[in-house]
């Protein structure tokens, strides 16, 4: 059975009743924004402008500038992460797309891998790294709490409009099929659980 339109017709709904309940009434509380100097990186777990969380680590210094983050949203399956480094003038790092979390030493290689590109010695790129592991730590702690508040903003989504349904269409969350749940998870529209 294809059941691809009223899926996306059935995801639209969802999607401008979930926007509309963000603006209307938050759902939730949002966790507050922190911020945190661990030796000489920052660590960051802060509110994106759309509602989601970013985590970011970055080391700053007259010549250089060293990024790596997670950006969380209600709308994706896993965090968006990536990096980036800017070393004398030159820059690289780049999007991993939404993937799973990588451990310390992946991340710290591609660290390194850019710098490297910018012709940053080995030396060099060890001493920008100094400290990575412990604001890594960090950044992997508020990594889950991150995580924590964007299921739990789904779930406020998710429990606010199933008070309001159904629409004017007809449309309620009772009503979607097993398929239409699928499709919708296929073409990334919502994640629900």
């Amino acid at each position: 059975m294809t059941c691809t339109w009223r899926a996306k017709a059935i995801a639209a709904a969802l999607l401008a009743a979930a926007s509309a309940t963000l603006i209307a009434a938050q759902p939730f509380d949002p966790p507050p924004d922190r911020r945190r100097a661990v030796g000489d990186w920052l660590v960051e777990h802060v509110a994106e402008e759309d509602g989601g969380r970013i985590v970011r680590m970055s080391r700053e210094g007259e010549d250089f500038a060293l990024s790596y983050h997670s950006s969380h949203w209600r709308g994706n399956h896993h965090p968006y992460r990536g990096g980036e480094i800017s070393w004398h003038g030159c820059s690289s790092g780049g999007e991993e797309g939404q993937a799973e979390a990588l451990p310390a030493a992946a991340v710290r290689g591609l660290l390194t891998r850019w710098l490297a590109e910018c012709d940053a010695s080995a030396g060099e790129a060890r001493a920008l790294l100094e400290g990575f592991e412990r604001a890594f730590a960090l950044a992997v702690e508020w990594n889950r709490d991150a995580q924590a508040a964007t299921e739990a903003e789904v779930q406020a989504i998710l429990d606010y409009g199933n008070s309001s349904w159904p629409d004017e269409n007809g449309f309620a969350p009772d009503n979607v099929t097993a398929c239409e749940l699928n499709q919708m998870n296929e073409i990334g529209y919502c994640d629900l659980r």
